[in-house]
């Protein structure tokens, strides 16, 4: 199976555990990875 639909399916099955859409699933996990991202940087300068 292509590596896309793999991962795909995967955050599919991910948002339907979770109880959302999977755009709103997608939201949260580029909300979320931004945040640590931003407290990351802030803590190097």
């Amino acid at each position: 199976m292509c590596l896309l639909l793999i991962l795909h399916q995967q955050l599919t099955e991910n948002a339907e555990k979770e109880g959302v859409s999977l755009n709103q699933y997608l939201v949260f996990l580029l909300s979320e990875r931004n945040a640590i991202k931003s407290l990351s940087v802030a803590n190097v300068k």
